[in-house]
């Protein structure tokens, strides 16, 4: 993991009085580092910010040894927004989400392995391994979107969505004025789109416009969408010390991944 040195004792650049606050404010703890984007799934090409990170804190800590399917969201996204300064964490893409959590806790602990117990599927031997962050699943994002595709005679413009689009898909996935059922897969999907023929649209109608397309026209959108796609997934690949097969084990996000055993 790279980082650089913060120099917190640099001048401000304003004489105003405002501006001086808002720039100490701004300024990321003296035990920050500089995140390497290039690490990211999305190499970072989206954020053109400097993004600082610190490690966690007890109390993050201890909240992330609480995660449930119910409450990951809140915890990992409030993690993030205390962990992480020069961006707003709104920003910060949902394909990246689950790395950072990953590398917090890498950087909290100097990348303490965690013990992994599984079966390789190619000769049967039951083995125990190291997880370390190296060894987490991942899909780069390697080429640049483009600016639209064409689909069904419309020009579609796509881009990936953020935390803050992942709060809209789930107030409108709740949201009780509704008269219809919401497709929550293709309501996650819509959130892709932001605008048709050059035209800005709201999270309803690309929903609407998705809902609507013909099999051929969907089958050919998804699969174009799907080759721009990256994520980090909680799966650890190992080489399997017998056989040289290829081991795939889960890394779950338990109390003793967050809280490891420090002699």
């Amino acid at each position: 993991m790279k980082s650089e040195k913060i120099d917190v004792n640099n001048s401000p650049k304003s004489d105003n009085l405002k501006d001086i606050i808002t720039e100490f404010e701004n300024q990321p703890p003296k035990n920050s580092i500089l995140l390497d984007k290039s690490l990211l799934p999305s190499k970072g090409k989206l954020y053109p910010e400097q993004i600082y990170v610190k490690k966690l804190s007890s109390l993050n800590i201890k909240k992330l040894a609480t995660i449930t399917e119910q409450n990951s969201t809140f915890i990992i996204n409030s993690t993030i927004k205390s962990c992480l300064w020069g961006i707003d964490t709104d920003k910060i893409l949902v394909a990246d989400k689950l790395w950072l959590i990953f590398y917090l806790r890498a950087y909290t602990f100097n990348d303490l392995p965690y013990k992994l117990r599984g079966k390789c599927e190619g000769c049967g031997t039951i083995g125990s391994f190291d997880f370390v962050l190296k060894d987490l699943n991942i899909t780069y994002y390697e080429n640049e979107l483009p600016e639209y595709f064409e689909i069904n005679g419309d020009k579609i413009s796509v881009r990936f969505p953020t935390i803050s689009t992942e709060a809209a898909v789930e107030k409108l996935k709740n949201d009780p004025q509704l008269v219809i059922d919401i497709d929550p897969g293709f309501l996650d999907f819509s959130s892709y789109i932001y605008k048709i023929n050059g035209k800005e649209v709201s999270l309803m109608t690309a929903y609407e416009y998705v809902c609507e397309l013909d099999g051929m026209s969907f089958s050919k959108f998804t699969n174009l969408v799907g080759d721009f796609m990256f994520i980090s997934n909680p799966v650890a690949v190992f080489e399997c010390p017998h056989c040289g097969g290829t081991v795939e084990l889960p890394v779950p996000l338990s109390p003793s991944f967050f809280l490891p055993k420090i002699k």
